[in-house]
């Protein structure tokens, strides 16, 4: 850091959640068939191998989209709801793109906007993920990995790449107390507490 400036921290929050669908054939108007009838669901990359499909009209990954979420709170621009439905429509299925182009957006406001900001960088993600089921436990160490190579494959370039040791990922049941804790779908909340540089 340099002498004439100071580490400002800033933390955003995500949250989304997706519904289990109960009659694929009803919805087939609706969303896209081939991502809804695959034998898995997509949570942060993963392919979890489960009978339970998301409704979604992208990939369904609720994790990524959560994160996407919290990023749009720092960089003030959405990503998800019309921009990502245009981009669903021309064919980007998969979450990784729309989390790219949250990226994007917060680095280029830093660039453009807060001109005194400087070496922005992620420094933590932290996850809590809501579902009754599947079990998640066996894939945290995929999703974690999953996130740093989407983090770190990003077009925007930072000094200080992202690293596992920097993904949290905790899940719980909801014990039946919530319509998600219930078995009807996955809810999922994001931390992502970034860093930057501020000359005085």
């Amino acid at each position: 850091m340099a002498d004439n400036g100071m580490i400002v921290t800033r933390v955003g929050f995500g949250e989304d959640s997706h519904a289990f669908v109960r009659d694929l054939v009803s919805l087939q108007a609706e969303h896209n068939v081939s991502v809804l009838s695959a034998d898995y669901i997509t949570l942060a990359g993963a392919k979890i191998n489960t009978p339970l499909k998301l409704q979604a009209n992208s990939d369904g990954d609720v994790v990524l989209h959560a994160v996407c979420r919290a990023l749009q709170t720092l960089s003030g621009r959405e990503v998800l709801g019309e921009i990502a439905d245009k981009r669903v429509q021309a064919g980007h299925f998969d979450s990784a793109y729309f989390v790219n182009l949250a990226l994007q957006d917060l680095y280029a406001q830093t660039s453009t906007v807060y001109r005194c900001w400087r070496n922005l960088y992620i420094s933590q993600i932290a996850l809590q993920i809501e579902a009754a089921a599947p079990k998640l436990s066996p894939y945290y160490a995929e999703m974690k990995s999953n996130i740093v190579r989407i983090f770190n494959s990003s077009p925007v370039t930072t000094e200080y790449p992202l690293t596992v040791e920097q993904v949290g990922i905790s899940a719980m049941s909801g014990e039946g107390l919530t319509a998600v804790g219930s078995g009807k779908g996955i809810a999922v909340r994001a931390l992502v507490t970034v860093c930057t540089e501020i000359e005085m």
